[in-house]
């Protein structure tokens, strides 16, 4: 996680990035918002508050980050067949 984390990560980031980090060290076949529970802290207005992330929410990122990367082993995929090209 330490190599990805930037300080200037937006919460949205941040969640991607931490639930990026929960598929690769659970069993991500069984991974789901049903069966992980993540509790979001932000200062607002000075305030310190605590939701948990409803499990909807957790599905959805899972669907963004698994579409991010298929589409990344595509593009590597891609690169690596125009090195064989060449």
């Amino acid at each position: 996680m330490k190599q990805y984390y930037e300080e200037n990560f937006s919460l949205v980031e941040g969640l991607k990035l931490i639930i990026k980090v929960l598929k690769k060290t659970l069993d991500k076949n069984k991974m789901s918002g049903d069966n992980i529970d993540i509790l979001v802290l932000q200062a607002v207005d000075g305030e310190l508050t605590q939701k948990f992330l409803p499990a909807k929410d957790i599905e959805n990122y899972l669907k963004v980050i698994e579409q991010e990367e298929v589409e990344e082993k595509a593009k590597s995929d891609k690169s690596k067949s125009n090195e064989m090209i060449i």
